[in-house]
């Protein structure tokens, strides 16, 4: 039997010590302006999870919700030849969650982490929980520590 999203998720944070509160969104949440719409949050305070490949190799991206990632500029910062957006099946492969309801926690595989400066602005942001209908708000500051994340202008 597959573990549970919700459950990975949660073991994920507890593990990690990161205080979060989950919420099910009573639509979903699969796009970052239906998560903000569905929570009454500013865009800004959304975190997209968005998988890309840089240089051929997995990486997760933690993008404030009214930003793009410039795939140009995101190689460059980084120091690769290439970057741009994994396919929908590399996703579901690396992380156990499919495209739009990616947490930055729990997934299946440990990827490098690159977090986008704007999210750090903010004093907590709502990422996924595991599923479109589940979100969970969080300190954007911890979170960062937590993972490990480089900080960066991603868009």
């Amino acid at each position: 039997m597959l573990e549970d999203p919700l459950t990975r998720v949660r073991e994920a944070l507890e593990a990690l010590g990161l205080a979060h509160e989950r919420v099910e969104l009573q639509a979903s949440g699969k796009t970052a302006r239906q998560a903000a719409q569905a929570l009454g949050v500013p865009l800004e305070q959304i975190v997209k999870s968005l998988v890309f490949t840089v240089d051929a190799r997995p990486v997760l991206v933690l993008v404030a919700g009214h930003h793009r990632v410039d795939p140009e500029r995101f190689a460059q910062t980084v120091g690769a030849r290439e970057a741009r957006p994994a396919a929908p099946e590399v996703v579901a492969a690396v992380t156990g969650f499919p495209t739009g309801a990616v947490p930055p926690v729990g997934l299946r595989e440990p990827l490098p982490v690159y977090m986008d400066r704007a999210l750090l602005a903010q004093p907590m942001v709502w990422a996924s929980a595991g599923t479109p209908r589940h979100m969970m708000r969080l300190d954007p500051k911890a979170l960062s520590r937590a993972l490990g994340a480089v900080v960066l202008e991603v868009a």
